[in-house]
């Protein structure tokens, strides 16, 4: 049985200059004019996949990058609103009580926190696959 050939043949016509170049490149080079096509051609290849790669991940930074502003625009005003809410409550209530309460406000935001974070997991699992 005849051993299979590595190669499958590609035809690529040339303008009389291009051809020249692609001469003398092979010649330099102590290589056929094909081994040079073949290391051209698996070149570019490589860094078209490398700038679809590129173009994905930067289209992935900049909707991480605007969701992240989105949640800081919410966290903060509401953030102030807590401090505030938390710094009355301190004042009118005994310690041993505001303690308790605040664990139990801890214990219930960390579950809420939880499913959070699985949502929004989510969600920009979804993103990126678009």
């Amino acid at each position: 049985m005849p051993a299979k050939k590595k190669y499958q043949p590609v035809q690529v016509a040339l303008v009389p200059e291009d051809q020249t170049r692609l001469s003398d490149m092979a010649a330099g080079r102590n290589l056929t004019k094909s081994e040079v096509a073949r290391e051209a051609i698996r070149w570019y290849l490589n860094a078209y996949d490398k700038l679809k790669t590129e173009e994905l991940e930067n289209k992935i930074s900049d909707r991480l990058d605007k969701n992240f502003e989105r949640l800081i625009a919410f966290w903060v005003p509401l953030r102030v609103e807590l401090g505030t809410l938390y710094q009355l409550t301190f004042e009118a209530t005994p310690e041993d009580i505001f303690e308790a309460a605040v664990n139990t406000t801890k214990q219930r935001l960390r579950k809420k926190l939880a499913a959070d974070e699985r949502k929004l997991a989510g969600g920009v699992k979804r993103n990126i696959e678009k």
